[in-house]
């Protein structure tokens, strides 16, 4: 079937189900009637407290064979009930019959509007696998209301080792990381995972600082968490008067220059000289172009005073031509 007669299937299948959704019957049911959807609800995502107002809404159940219901919506707020030992709850019971099948689509489609986490959509794609819909990466983007790439990047995950998936569903990694962070050794993940999980690292510097990772070690012949023991990156990690963002920094300039030591050497001598070179430093300041890729500084000045403004400016053009041509020209382009 090709993807426009599946998507016009799927659609038929949506409409039916809502309708089905917005005819209920309300009644207070027995606790012990109820059950968690099979393979669509994940204990873990319920260890969050739910607001008490939350609790006043009745659940939506499709009824089973033998008389007890399916929860369709509702499961965190069922499992905080049952916890103070609720003996009934209010439930709106969907037009049915409905199959377990019918019953498990139902719940992705009410949940897809709220735009599900990303440990959600996982274990709505692990069902929908199941149930043969991820063959078509069309069919799972249509009914989880996600875009392709996004289909694409769970089915990838699918075939990740637990630990991955883990991660990734609890917020440790970025998903679409997860083929960069399980390059990793398991003990590397495990150190990686550990070191910046509290940093909150965005898509782009998690995505960096896991390829370079795994390049430094490669070209050191050591594990990356190895390259996170080092003393310089610990310091950082440890240093209280820092805040996140400038942590980030600190380690991104660290492990730039482990990767790129050549750089490193060649900052390490340019600072030396700017050091060396600028009469006022606290009021003038020297700023390389990044990576030394063009033949050009940039001098920042800041006056307040006359008469000092015009003695900063003589010694300023005091600097020796050597000394500009070092700083604008530091390796004569041999650098990077």
């Amino acid at each position: 079937m090709n993807n426009i007669h599946k998507s016009q299937e799927i659609s038929a299948l949506e409409r039916e189900l809502v309708a089905r959704a917005a005819v209920v019957d309300c009644a207070m049911v027995q606790m012990s009637r109820l059950t968690l959807p099979a393979g669509l609800f994940d204990p873990a995502a319920a260890s969050a407290p739910l607001p008490d107002a939350s609790q006043l809404l009745p659940l939506l159940v499709a009824e089973n064979d033998g008389g007890s219901f399916s929860i369709v919506d509702g499961c965190k707020r069922y499992l905080a009930l049952r916890g103070l030992g609720r003996a009934f709850c209010a439930c709106g019971i969907a037009a049915g019959p409905l199959t377990a099948s019918q019953a498990g689509l139902l719940r992705i489609l009410v949940n897809r509007s709220r735009g599900a986490h990303i440990g959600e959509r996982f274990v709505f794609y692990k069902w929908m696998a199941g149930q043969g819909y991820a063959k078509d990466q069309t069919a799972v983007a249509q009914l989880l209301g996600i875009r392709w790439n996004e289909a694409a990047e769970l089915a990838d995950l699918s075939e990740c080792p637990g630990d991955v998936v883990a991660a990734v569903c609890s917020d440790r990694i970025h998903v679409q990381n997860a083929a960069d962070f399980r390059a990793l050794s398991e003990k590397d993940r495990s150190s990686f995972a550990g070191f910046f999980g509290s940093l909150r690292l965005s898509q782009q510097a998690e995505r960096e600082f896991l390829q370079w990772l795994a390049e430094i070690a490669s070209s050191r012949d050591c594990g990356a968490g190895d390259i996170l023991a080092l003393p310089e990156c610990a310091a950082v990690k440890n240093d209280v008067s820092l805040n996140d963002p400038q942590r980030i920094e600190k380690l991104r300039s660290i492990l730039h220059s482990l990767r790129h030591p050549r750089f490193d050497a060649a900052l390490q001598a340019w600072n030396e000289l700017s050091r060396k070179a600028n009469p006022h430093p606290s009021s003038i300041h020297f700023l390389p172009d990044p990576f030394f890729e063009k033949d050009r500084i940039e001098v920042r000045v800041v006056v307040s005073n006359p008469d000092k403004a015009a003695e900063m400016f003589r010694d300023l053009s005091a600097v020796s031509v050597e000394a500009w041509q070092g700083l604008i020209q530091p390796a004569d382009g041999t650098v990077m």
